[in-house]
């Protein structure tokens, strides 16, 4: 039983790495979006941006779609029954 729930636990921190992944791509290329919007010829080294963002965002999608977040069991979130349901407190 714990190690399943240790596995929930791992699933769930590699979907939100995968997120922080996919925003730390997006930053990494933040100055060659600003380049393109300024109309600045390509005057540094391009690939110190786009290879590192690449493979952030590709290591991002990656780890979001094999990985899915799982909301927890009522058992474990007691919070989210119905009001109905009695007290959240055991």
């Amino acid at each position: 039983m714990k190690r399943e729930g240790r596995i929930k636990n791992l699933r769930t921190a590699f979907h939100y790495l995968g997120i922080v992944l996919i925003l730390f791509a997006f930053l990494q290329a933040l100055p060659l979006i600003i380049s393109a919007i300024c109309l600045e010829t390509v005057q540094f080294p391009f690939r110190i941006y786009v290879i590192p963002a690449a493979v952030s965002a590709a290591l991002g999608v990656g780890l979001v779609t094999l990985f899915r977040a799982r909301p927890p069991p009522l058992a474990e979130a007691p919070w989210q029954r119905p009001l109905w349901a009695g007290s959240p407190f055991p």
